[in-house]
């Protein structure tokens, strides 16, 4: 990324900045830092907002189909939906850790977020299965 410079080359910032003199030195501030935070808060707020927008989707389906009928079809449309949903979750999780990652820039963080990462993907997918399951069952008592 082009955001990525390193600070202790930067010239000695004058007595108007003095939060950035103090940090002049640190060699884990990789980033710059107005521009860095600033990029990653905005990318959050995007991910989120769509996220939203994923949502309130869903929700109109859900309603526009349980106006009309119950049938199997209907809910495996819902469950499918649900799934995407859960993937776009996913995602954003992923992408948010990234971004964390890249404002962090360590050896070991790095390698605890991939764990933790992994960690709730095991389980989101476990839940996703489960509900499918749950689902599945509905359907059959159903009938």
């Amino acid at each position: 990324m082009i955001l990525i410079s390193n600070t202790r080359q930067r010239p000695l910032v004058g007595p108007q900045e003095p939060h950035l003199a103090t940090i002049k030195d640190e060699s884990w501030l990789c980033l710059d830092t107005s521009q860095g935070t600033i990029l990653c808060a905005i990318l959050c707020f995007l991910m989120m907002m769509m996220m939203m927008m994923m949502m309130m989707m869903m929700m109109m389906m859900i309603m526009m189909m349980m106006t009309t009928t119950t049938t199997t079809m209907t809910m495996m449309m819902v469950m499918m939906m649900m799934v995407v949903v859960m993937m776009m979750m996913m995602m954003m999780m992923m992408m948010m850790m990234m971004m964390m990652m890249m404002m962090m820039m360590m050896m070991m963080m790095m390698m605890m977020m991939m764990m933790m990462m992994m960690m709730m993907m095991m389980m989101m997918m476990m839940m996703m299965m489960m509900m499918m399951m749950m689902m599945m069952m509905m359907m059959m008592m159903m009938e």
